[in-house]
């Protein structure tokens, strides 16, 4: 038969199941333009788009049966073809719901379907495996880089990109360790720990506090089943940020004496206990003690393995945000205006949840200009790192800032709080 009788015909059933050609190339899984380009006798058809269709449009076997005995038809599939200039690929988000099982003996599932919430009803892609028994020597040095890299990464974009990948890192060396012995297997459990305080953290980052809790607390036991106490008491550091993010400043001041007394403890994670200490003291309105601990972690930077500037920072970060705390609004603003440009160009979520902290400040001694200027030069950081914690104090700028709505450039500014306090939506 001619191309332009397979295109007739496909005309003829697509208007008879009153179905748009976009209709039919979502549900073919084909490209639209490609398949209008058929349909107009411009391209060949093959037997895989002629089945598709008649399953798409209900027609039985009626296109494939046009096409039988076609020797001179290409065989190529709708992937292997090269799309023309302009073609409507369908893009891989086309698939739009994926499903992946992962079970601690190694074996898994993914299905895939272009109906989110219907992966395994719709006959979809589907595809399972078992584990590999094998197990590399040099398995944790590979996941040990690759779950560094994703911390790095998390630095500067959403919480909603890390966490996947950080995932398949932790089956991947939950498999590795099941099957390791002697101290391959204590590096790898190590490792685990290590994975899931970064779950843990960016679950927090993602809103989520019971799963933030949860993750956290499987990196304390796999640091009290090996013995490690640095992990113990860091994990128990990680636990104190998110009671002080509740504002619950007793359970947070617990959390991070007992890991700031931690014998095993190494010096950076004991430098971090005693900031989350100065924080606890904040929120519970002691300046005293408050003040002394931001003293002591300024004393301990030179005591730490490989101290950096960002060390140095971050304690100034953590002296301004003690200072906003306990009222000093002005000694706040002077702390974070001093540190906020020294923060490495990397560290875009930094950046964004101090930052926003400082136009806190701003607000707080009337500086609502500056503030302003802050927020807008801050927004499009804060949209890329995505962060629950981050829209936590972006309610509170808006609260702040509300007196002088009658501003114009508050007016101007608050379209830019509005949009980052909704947080990313993903297609």
């Amino acid at each position: 038969m001619t191309t332009s009788a397979f295109a007739t015909k496909l005309r003829q059933l697509r208007l008879a199941a009153g179905m748009s050609i976009t209709k039919l190339a979502e549900r073919a899984h084909y490209s639209k333009s490609h398949l209008s380009k058929i349909e107009r006798g411009e391209k060949r058809p093959n037997m895989e788009i002629a089945r598709r269709c008649d399953a798409a449009l209900g027609s039985g076997s009626t296109l494939a049966d046009l096409l039988k005995g076609e020797d001179d038809l290409p065989v190529t599939s709708a992937r292997d073809a090269a799309p023309s200039p302009g073609d409507d690929v369908l893009p891989m988000a086309a698939a739009s719901g994926w499903v992946i099982r992962l079970s601690p003996d190694g074996s898994g599932q993914v299905a895939v379907s272009s109906r989110p919430g219907r992966e395994y009803l719709d006959n979809p892609a589907f595809m399972s495996w078992t584990r590999t028994p094998a197990v590399g020597t040099c398995a944790d040095v590979m996941l040990d880089a690759v779950l560094d890299n994703l911390r790095t990464m998390a630095r500067s974009v959403s919480p909603a990109v890390v966490f996947p990948p950080v995932l398949g890192v932790l089956q991947a060396t939950r498999i590795e360790a099941a099957g390791a012995d002697g101290q391959h297997r204590m590096r790898l459990m190590r490792l685990l720990g290590r994975g899931a305080e970064l779950a843990g953290w960016l679950a927090q980052e993602l809103g989520d506090e019971q799963m933030a809790t949860w993750w956290t607390d499987q990196a304390t036991d796999v640091a009290s089943a090996v013995g490690d106490s640095d992990l113990w008491a860091y994990s128990l550091v990680r636990k104190s940020l998110l009671a002080i993010y509740r504002r619950d400043h007793r359970l947070a001041s617990e959390l991070a004496t007992a890991a700031a007394n931690c014998a095993g403890a190494s010096s950076r994670t004991i430098w971090l206990a005693t900031q989350r200490l100065a924080q606890c003291h904040a929120l519970a309105g002691e300046t005293t003690p408050s003040l002394r601990a931001v003293d002591r972690a300024m004393d301990m930077l030179s005591t730490l393995d490989e101290p950096t500037e960002r060390d140095m920072v971050l304690t100034q970060l953590v002296s301004g945000w003690c200072l906003y705390e306990l009222g000093f609004l002005d000694q706040a603003v002077t702390a974070f205006d001093a540190a906020i440009p020294l923060i490495d160009a990397g560290s875009v979520r930094l950046t964004a949840r101090f930052s926003v902290r400082q136009a806190l400040a701003h607000a707080a001694v009337g500086n609502v200009e500056r503030s302003c200027h802050i927020v807008e030069d801050v927004a499009g950081d804060v949209a890329v790192v995505d962060s629950a914690t981050i829209r936590s104090d972006l309610h509170l700028l808006a609260n702040g800032l509300h007196r002088w709505i009658q501003r114009p450039q508050v007016a101007q500014m608050r379209a830019h709080l509005v949009s980052a306090m909704q947080g990313r939506r993903y297609p």
